[in-house]
This record gives structure tokens, sequence and C-alpha cells, in this order.
């Protein structure tokens, strides 16, 4: 039997909770002659009528039955309410003097909404003398006669051979008149329903118990009325010769189950038809009546593995409880518990909490109302309703905030970079131009300033073409030429590009490569542009004289490489979002080392492209870097690609029109290709344009395509459309490169697509291929 937590169990409880409401409503129970009881859902507390009070000799409500089951007889009793089923035990009752008496205790648990039980309703019948004459008599007949229950022996035919006055009483015929008949003559109206059950009885030979039958009989005609029975076979040494029948009476117990059930229907429907879990408590705090949904979650939450359901029940202190919660929720229940005592103390008019509640593998969010019952406080009623769902949404509405504002923040930042990079190339490039307009030295000075242009541009280019490469990236714009690769050569084409920038700084820098080769499988320029840019990164953040090493390791199915410096190092805390677009480990504003925070990003999108990861290493400020690049390992050597054709040799001088409306952008061009011997015309508009190539048709057209009134795809339709048999090679010289420009300047009949500003070698070999129709 289950004990009140916070009692010893051989004690009752010095402040027992008030009595069930259905007995303050049903005061007629007090008037029925044996005891009947009610008992909260795991038997903690139970409840008597009159006549059980009268037998214990005080108001025991409350108690568990522990206060007054004989110490031998407990665990018989607490077997049976494990059980959750209907039960017949029998067990000694202290009496008010002390003295210990035989009851039978007849249980049914009363389900309420759901699957769960209610209340537990039941009788005490005294059979004192039947034990007493069961231990001193052997004679069944004594058995029979002295019996409080129905006793009956039936032989094989099922007829009447031994009965006692109690069922005979039950019958409403006389102990003479069964003698000799069967069970079918003396229970017409029972027999439908007994003679499968005696007849199984007979065949198997196995007894059959707790049966609860219903119907009428002679002792009280057109009245149904209610038994529980058990019927047992009866042998003669091993030899069947009839069987046994117990019979017990419930029918005040079944009438009473009915006069309760439809006193709490209409309360029930209301509170059961709730989403919230609400319970009602007294004064005290005890919970006198709870919904379904509450009873539902005390269920659940005592399903868990390794957690005891609270009690939570009818007849449980809810403030005991609360004041008993430890873990990591007992702070929110230990202001719950203060708020329900003031709103019973009248101390506030309602009270209201938010709580999260914890079960395993999420979290559910809560909401507790406290209000009190009735004017006069009698009690509070408890709501408590999830809200789940209204907290995600707000964290996410948080989350999403605040996702927002770290973008603006990005944004601004980045923007403000921009323009730094930017005029950083800009101003030298605008005070070299100044001093080429001197003529005093005009040789050293120009070559010097021709330096610092290219240097200047060649950055200014690279800024632009990370920006280009990140968009495509994020588009998926960028497709990966793979081919097999020794990694020794990739990382030897990406040396050659960073060398400069360490000469220039005088840092000393060394590759650390096995002699065979480690083969890979990638795309040879992405690759290249990966290792590059660690090492720009490295040489940019490592101050003059400083160290840089370049490792390739293989190891078993992956090869590394490792991008080491003695620079200035990476604060910790900023090495989770190093590779974040547009992050900045250095805010300050001398912004001495540059970048606008896209280079690192740009590098572990392009290691991923090709299924590898990249991390970074630091030990903090001025214990410099180190940047390790996987990738997966190529075991089988490829064999050699054939060596590739010559291609075509250059061809003559060419006539070219370049149109484009930036003047300077256009001479100086003009001036680098006359150089070269050809011969070069410009056009800084459409019609000219088209005015001169029908003058004196070109082989060559170099046509940009942001032009003022008529563009640059205007143009070269028109060309094409009246160019005849002399149809120029007409190649895009243009500041869009992104993939549709590209498909827009196909479709208008271009040969090429060039983006500024534009790598002579390129379109030397474009001059070189370009050949007239015929």
């Amino acid at each position: 039997m289950k004990q009140p937590e916070s009692q010893d169990a051989s004690h009752p409880p010095s402040h027992p909770p008030a009595p069930s409401p259905e007995f303050a409503d049903n005061p007629w129970l007090d008037e029925l002659p044996h005891i009947v009881w009610v008992a909260d859902p795991d038997g903690g507390a139970v409840h008597f009528n009159h006549a059980g009070r009268d037998y214990m000799g005080a108001d025991p409500a409350g108690a568990d039955w522990s206060a007054w089951v004989h110490p031998e007889d407990g665990p018989v009793l607490g077997a049976a309410w494990t059980e959750s089923r209907p039960y017949a035990v029998e067990a000694r009752l202290r009496r008010r003097d002390g003295a210990y008496r035989w009851f039978r205790i007849v249980g049914k648990p009363l389900p309420d909404a759901g699957d769960g039980i209610a209340h537990w309703l039941g009788t005490c019948d005294d059979i004192h003398e039947y034990k007493q004459t069961e231990h001193a008599l052997a004679s069944k007949h004594a058995l029979l006669a002295t019996a409080p229950i129905g006793l009956a022996c039936l032989d094989l035919e099922l007829r009447y051979v031994q009965i006692n006055s109690a069922l005979a009483d039950m019958n409403g015929l006389p102990v003479d008149a069964h003698l000799g008949r069967s069970v079918a003559e003396v229970l017409p109206e029972l027999w439908p329903g007994l003679a499968p059950v005696l007849q199984r009885v007979l065949d198997n030979g196995e007894a059959l118990v707790d049966l609860e039958l219903s119907g009428e009989t002679a002792a009280e005609p057109g009245i149904t009325r209610h038994w529980l029975a058990g019927y047992f076979p009866l042998r003669v040494e091993t030899a069947l010769v009839g069987l046994g029948a117990a019979v017990l009476e419930i029918t005040p117990f079944k009438r009473t189950e009915a006069l309760l059930r439809e006193s709490r229907d209409f309360k029930r429907a209301v509170l059961d038809s709730m989403e919230a879990q609400i319970a009602v408590l007294d004064r005290d705090g005890v919970i006198v009546e709870v919904n379904a949904p509450w009873h539902s979650s005390a269920l659940a939450r005592g399903s868990e593995p390794g957690r005891p359901a609270p009690r939570t029940g009818i007849g449980t202190n809810y403030l005991e409880v609360c004041r008993a919660c430890q873990g990591p929720s007992s702070e929110h229940v230990l202001e719950a518990h203060d708020g329900i005592r003031a709103v019973l103390d009248g101390a506030l008019p309602c009270f209201q909490l938010e709580y999260p509640c914890h079960i395993p593998d999420q979290e559910e969010w809560y909401s507790m109302k406290v209000t009190p019952l009735g004017p006069d406080i009698r009690g509070a009623v408890v709501a408590h309703s999830r809200i789940t769902e209204y907290k995600r949404i707000e964290v996410k509405l948080a989350e999403q905030a605040r996702q927002l504002r770290e973008a603006d923040r990005r944004k601004d930042e980045f923007i403000a970079m921009l323009a730094h990079e930017l005029r950083n190339p800009l101003a030298p490039i605008g005070n070299a131009l100044k001093i080429m307009g001197h003529t005093d030295g005009l040789p050293v000075r120009a070559a010097w300033c021709r330096g610092v242009v290219e240097r200047q541009v060649e950055h200014l280019t690279r800024l632009i073409d990370d920006l280009l490469d990140v968009s495509r990236i994020n588009h998926g714009r960028i497709e990966l030429k793979r081919e097999p690769l020794a990694l020794q050569e990739v990382a030897r084409q990406a040396v050659e590009t960073s060398r400069p920038l360490f000469e220039s700084r005088h840092q000393r820098f060394s590759l650390a490569a096995p002699r065979e080769p480690i083969w890979i499988e990638g795309d040879r320029i992405r690759l290249a542009q990966v290792i590059a840019n660690l090492l720009n990164n490295a040489a940019k953040y490592t101050g003059e004289g400083g160290r840089i090493t370049l490792a390739l390791e293989a190891r078993p199915g992956h090869v590394d490489i490792r991008v080491r410096d003695t620079g200035c190092g990476i604060d910790p805390a900023c090495l989770p979002n190093l590779f974040e677009l547009f992050y900045q480990a250095d805010h300050s504003l001398d912004r001495a080392q540059g970048g606008l925070g896209i280079g690192l990003s740009l590098v572990r999108r392009l290691v991923e492209m090709h299924g590898g990861e990249v991390r970074a290493f630091s030990a903090g400020r001025g214990r410099g870097s180190e940047f390790v690049v996987s990738l997966r390992r190529l075991y089988s050597v490829p064999v050699p690609s054939a060596a590739p054709l010559p291609g075509p040799s250059p061809a003559g001088l060419k006539k070219i029109l370049i149109v484009d409306d930036n003047q300077d952008a256009a001479e100086s061009l003009g001036l680098l290709l006359g150089l070269g011997g050809h011969r070069v015309w410009i056009a800084h508009d459409g019609p000219d344009a088209l005015t001169m190539a029908l003058a004196e048709p070109p082989e060559v057209v170099l046509l940009d395509i942001g032009l003022p009134g008529m563009d640059g795809y205007a143009v070269a339709r028109a060309m094409r459309g009246s160019a005849g048999t002399d149809r120029p090679t007409i190649i895009a010289l243009t500041g869009y490169g992104q993939p549709e420009d590209r498909e827009k300047t196909r479709a208008a009949g271009f040969d090429a697509h060039l983006v500024k500003p534009v790598d002579l070698d390129t379109l030397n070999r474009l001059l070189g291929a370009a050949d007239r129709g015929p």
C-alpha cells in the first residue's frame, strides 16, 4: 500500500485533508448500516461514511489504510490496489477499542473521462464471526450456516445441493425451496448469463472469480440488483462432483457509484472540455478535484524513465508538493507556491506565471493562472495552459530580429570598409598620376609611377574578383573543372602568385613538400586560388622579416595543406567566426592590414566545393597563426595526357575598331594596340561606330556594352546585319561578367566576352585567332 510522503506509516496524519466533496454532497450515505469508503486514485487517502467512522471511533478521513489494517494483512490489501481492477479481500481492521475484527473489503475503481482512475469505491463487510467459525469448525454445514456471504454447492446437473440462508435471501426463496432445483429454475432472469460461466467451470475444472452480475430475483421483482460472484469446482479426491458458489451483493455499492457519478457529471464535462490542466484546491491547498488533462499530464510525467509520478491527485496537498520540489524547475515551483498561497490568503486577486517544463529531449512552456474560488475564497482554481508554440514563435522572432541587427551591422561595416579599401589603392594612383604630370626627371619617375599604378590596379582587381567569386558561389554559378592534379604543382603556381608580396615585405618564405607527387582531384585554378589567398593573408598579417611556411603533408585518405606564419596571431574568441562572410577580427579604425572580410570566406566555400574542410589555429595575439586545408587524397596515379597540339600561328596585324564612351579607356587601349602594330580607330558611340565600319570595314571590333543611346547589343546586331561578306570578329569589352551577361552578348552576335580591366595576353590570343569570314 502507498504511504503519504510526509507522514510516518504507523500514525495517522495530524492534519487530515477535508472529506471528499462527494460525501459532503450526499449525506444519505451516512444512513447506510454498512461501511462505505472512497479512496483517491493511488489509494493514499481513504474517506468513510458514518458507519466506518463509528467503527474507528474517530474521523479518519484522508488517512491511509495502514492506520487501521492489521500489519499481517497489509500486503494482501496492498497487492489488490496494484491490479487497478475490482477486488475483494479479507483483512482485519482495528476497532475503536484497539481490537481487530475480520472484514471483507470490496473495492472497485471508478474510471475518469480518460483511461485513468478517478476514485476507488467500496464496502467493508464484517466477517469476523465467519472467520472465527471457519477456524473453529471443520464442518462445511457450519460454514454455510454462518457465512455472511452467499454460499452454495451445486451438483453436475447444476442443481442446488446445499445453500446458506444469505444466498437464499438474495435469491428470494427459502433454503428448502432451492434444494434439488436447478439454477435455471431458481434464477430464470439470470440464467442466460450464468449458463456459459457455470458450464466453463465444469468443462475446465478451474475457478472463475470476481464476476460481476446484474439482474432481478424473486427477492425484489422489477429491481435490478448487482453481485460479485465466484465459482469453483468441487472434487472428492480427484473426481469432479459439482461446483461451489460464493456470492456477495454489491447493490449498495453500485447505487452509490451511480449517485456519485450523477453528482459530478456536469462539473466533469465542463472541466474536461478545457485544454488547460485544471485543479481545484481547498483553503489549505488540498486538491479536491482535477480535470482529465491534469490527470493525463500527471500519468505522462510518471511514465518517464527514472522519474516518479508526482502526487498531484485528489487529496494531495498541492502546496506541500510545491515545497518539496527539487531540480531544475524548483525556482519556478517555489514561485508558484508563493503565488497560490497569496491568492488563498486574499493578498492577491489572482496570480500568473510562465515557466519551462523540462522533459526528455524537449522543453515545454506553460502558463499558470490561479484565481480564488468564490468571493469568500473557499479555495482556488489552478490552471496550467501549454504555450510552447507561442514561446517558440517569440524566440524565433527575437532571433530573427537579432540576425537582422547583425546583418545590418555587418552591412554597415562592409560599406565603410569597402570605401576605405577602394580609397587605399586610388590615393597612390592619383598621386602617381600627378607626379607623372611633372616634366623634371620624367623617365625615372614615370617608371616608378607605372609600378605604383600596376600594383594598385592589381590590388583593386583582386578585391573585385573576390567579391564576384563570392557572389557566384552564393548563387551556384561556379562549376569546378575537376582533373587529377599533383598538389606540388598547384602549390608552386600559388607561390608564384604570392611571391611578389613576400619580397615587397622582406618576408622569409619556405615550401615543405615530399618529393613523390601527392595526387588529388580538383580544379587547378580554384585550388591555386585557395592556397594563394591563404599565403596572401599570412603575408598581410605578418610584419617585415617574418616567416611564412607552406607545408604539404600526405596522410591516410587525405592531404593537408598547412600555411603557418609568425604574424600578429588571432584572438581565440574570433576563431569560430573567422570564415564568415565580411567578418573582421580587427575592428580598429586604422585598418592597417586592409581586407574586406571575404578572402577566408571564399577559401572555405571553394574548399567545401572540393569536399574538404579548412580550419584555423592560433595561440592568441602576437603568437602567429596556422590555416589547414584538408582534401581527399587520390591514390591511383593518372596516366599523363598527350602533349597538346600546337596552337594556330599568330595572325597578321589587324584592323581594329574600338567602341567605348570612356575616352581614357578607349584611347589608352588604342595606344597599346597601336604600339603592337595594329591599325586602330576609335568611336565613342554607336552611330559613329556604324558609320566608321561602313566606311572601312574592320576585322575586329572591341565593343563596350554600356554605350549612351544605342547600347552595344544594338550596335552588334546592326553590324551583323549590314556586314555582308565582310563579317568582323566582335568582342565584348565590358565591366559586366556574370553568366547572364555572357549569355546576352552571345545572343546578340558577339564572338567573345572580355571583362575590364582587360588582360592584354588574353586579348592578343583572341586577335591572333580572329579571321574575317568569307
